[in-house]
């Protein structure tokens, strides 16, 4: 999981009713999805074929993804992942956010728990996600 010091920036964007975020480090490009061809899973850019992951999928929703986010592990693998809308970006502190236990990703109703690393709960009563992006990828890939 990443370390909470890594958290100083993180890009937060919708898919269906939930609202999920990832460290700006791991979002390589944001673009609409009629600027990319896709098809089969796949997503034609810039000469390459990249893996593509409707995210509302996992969230038990049929419907397309309006926005893509190109995201990049630390070796390198570039992913798509459709999303509702462009990402918004968010300066966070260590005191905005509390990790996971392994017991309560467990318990979680939450389809995508085993990816989540932290939560966050905004002010404003917004209940976060934050994605470790590797766990995401063995999750959907």
């Amino acid at each position: 999981m990443t370390p909470p010091s890594q958290f100083q920036k993180l890009m937060v964007f919708r898919v269906g009713n939930a609202y999920l975020a990832l460290p700006i480090a791991t979002i390589m490009r944001v673009l609409p999805a009629v600027e990319v061809l896709a098809d089969s899973g796949l997503l034609h850019l810039d000469g390459s074929a990249l893996p593509l992951i409707n995210l509302h999928t996992y969230l038990g929703q049929r419907r397309e993804s309006p926005c893509i986010l190109i995201v990049a592990t630390p070796q390198n693998e570039r992913w798509g992942l459709g999303v509702d809308d462009p990402p918004d970006l968010l300066d966070v502190t260590a005191d905005m956010y509390q990790a996971l236990s392994p017991t309560q990703r467990q318990k979680s109703s939450f389809p995508l728990a085993a990816a989540v690393s932290h939560l966050m709960v905004t002010p404003q009563g917004l209940t976060i996600f934050i994605l470790d992006l590797s766990a995401l990828l063995n999750i959907v890939g």
